[in-house]
């Protein structure tokens, strides 16, 4: 809150928006979701007018999609996540591509719709697995473990590892 409120005095937009994506998701994730809204709308807002098909809109496509599938409302999650990974396929974005897939994944979960759930999510995992990421890797193979434990972490790094299933 206080790196968007400093950024906002400075006048400083690229840096006011990156605050108020992070406080956004942050709020998600605390469970704040009125206070989410606020920080979501304010950066849609100014990453539409910074960079309409920028690294930031993106982000907050994600973050968009997260705010949807905690206000209950998988469809329009998966929704945005499908027009945010049309966007970042577009701009060549892998991290957001990967992230994209992973919130569609959770959306299609909720949907009850288990083999695009493993589908976009196995998708996030390859990507994830080929950036080297260590934080959110974990987080898209305890969902597939959930979903099909016979895919779980152990398969998966087998997978990445060799290419192939094993």
């Amino acid at each position: 809150l206080s790196a968007w409120r400093e950024a906002r005095r400075l006048r400083l937009a690229r840096e006011e928006a990156l605050a108020l994506e992070y406080l956004s998701e942050t709020y998600i994730l605390e469970g704040s979701l009125p206070q989410a809204r606020a920080a979501t709308r304010l950066c849609r807002r100014l990453a539409d007018r910074i960079a309409p098909e920028g690294d930031i809109a993106l982000e907050i496509g994600v973050r968009e999609a997260m705010l949807l599938l905690a206000e209950g409302q998988p469809r329009e999650a998966a929704a945005k996540a499908r027009a945010t990974i049309r966007q970042a396929q577009r701009a060549e974005m892998k991290w957001e591509l990967a992230q994209a897939h992973r919130v569609l994944g959770m959306a299609y979960a909720r949907l009850g719709q288990r083999p695009s759930a493993l589908t976009a999510l196995t998708t996030a995992r390859e990507l994830l697995a080929t950036m080297g990421e260590k934080l959110e890797l974990p987080v898209v193979e305890a969902w597939l473990g959930t979903l099909a434990p016979r895919l779980g972490p152990e398969r998966a790094r087998t997978r990445t590892e060799t290419g192939r299933d094993g």
